[in-house]
């Protein structure tokens, strides 16, 4: 689980980010939607497929500012 996703990215935005160094590392990546105001709930899950990735993925993200909307949310990792 990732939490602390800026409301404004979609799983596009998103799946950006994560592929610079985890492309073909996870099979599944789901952001749910509010669907009334079209934003992400601030939380996505993502499933590696292979445990090691996880670590490696923990490192990179923990802490992290988000690059894109000028957001002042940290990523945080919860594997």
């Amino acid at each position: 689980m990732i939490r602390h996703i800026p409301n404004k990215y979609s799983l596009a935005t998103l799946q950006e980010e994560i592929d610079k160094n985890f492309k073909n590392k996870y099979d599944i990546l789901y952001l749910p939607l509010d669907k009334s105001n079209n934003c992400n709930l601030g939380f996505a899950f993502i499933n590696f497929t292979d445990s090691l990735h996880i670590i490696h993925f923990f490192d990179e993200f923990r802490g992290k500012r988000w690059q894109k909307f000028n957001s002042d949310k940290v990523g945080l990792c919860l594997c």
